[in-house]
């Protein structure tokens, strides 16, 4: 459906329509996934395919997030949004890691979350690494490992 460009009349209204749309999607994305039992191994191939997702459904809805969180250092009305729509990634990845029965924090959640945010960013803008899966497998890897209690510390690797 085309936009008339009255629509967006000023830079805040144009912004607010670019943040409605990408938090939108990005929630129908978080909403479409079906939180379920699974093993571990199970639980870490779905926790890849969720956050690989974002890279390969349509590069321009990460490049615009990117944008909207750069200018949000400059414009801080938009952080509430973007905030909100962490939390909501974050939620999933804490409720579906309960459900596989490893019990995470918000805080290794969001770390997580984070984590796949700045590989995405880094794949996405210099093309470094060429297959942003294998990065993201091993910060779910390392996040899951550590909840199991086989982190390098504790096995003494």
């Amino acid at each position: 459906m085309a936009t008339s460009p009255a629509k967006f009349r000023t830079r805040d209204a144009l912004l607010d329509g670019v943040i409605e749309r990408i938090t939108r999607r990005l929630g129908e994305r978080v909403d479409a996934f079906t939180v379920r039992p699974l093993s571990p191994a199970d639980l870490e191939e779905a926790l890849v395919t969720v956050m690989t997702t974002m890279l390969t459904d349509g590069r321009h809805d990460p490049l615009a997030l990117f944008e909207l969180h750069l200018e949000s250092t400059r414009n801080p009305r938009l952080r509430h949004m973007l905030t909100d729509a962490l939390q909501s990634r974050r939620d999933l990845i804490m409720s579906q890691c309960h459900a596989a029965g490893i019990k995470i924090s918000q805080d290794d959640a969001l770390l997580l979350e984070m984590s796949v945010l700045g590989i995405a960013f880094t794949a996405l803008t210099t093309g470094v690494p060429e297959s942003p899966g294998r990065p993201i497998r091993a910060a779910v890897r390392t996040l899951l490992a550590f909840r199991a209690g086989n982190s390098p510390t504790k096995s003494g690797k």
